[in-house]
């Protein structure tokens, strides 16, 4: 019997399946800057997203566990010289959630992503 990726259990109603790694990278040497690039924000210098997972059915019932980690050096840059670290520009004031810069130090957050259906 070849083995398929897939650990099969109670006569094949369960399957549990390794999720592909994914790893995203990204430097930004001039200012901030990401747009659509998930949980990675507007960072200077080196930035990293790594994530891997878990598959696992039984039945109709299913689930998926997707933890994502992301570091981002979060490096000083020139910005608006009278603004606070987290503080939104005045052209941005428009009630949106976009900050200058995230905090004074690197950047590391784990997000558990899970989806479940059934």
């Amino acid at each position: 019997m070849k083995f398929d990726g897939t650990f099969r259990f109670g006569k094949d109603k369960g399957a549990i399946r390794l999720l592909p790694v994914t790893w995203l990278q990204q430097y930004n040497s001039d200012h901030p800057e990401g747009i659509n690039d998930g949980a990675m924000i507007p960072a200077m210098g080196y930035q990293t997203l790594i994530s891997l997972g878990v598959y696992a059915q039984y039945g109709p019932l299913s689930i998926q566990l997707r933890p994502e980690m992301v570091y981002a050096e979060n490096k000083p840059f020139k910005g608006f010289p009278y603004l606070k670290p987290g503080a939104i520009p005045p052209i941005f004031n428009a009630g949106i959630d976009l900050p200058e810069r995230f905090g004074d130090n690197a950047y590391n957050k784990l997000f558990w992503v899970k989806v479940v259906s059934g």
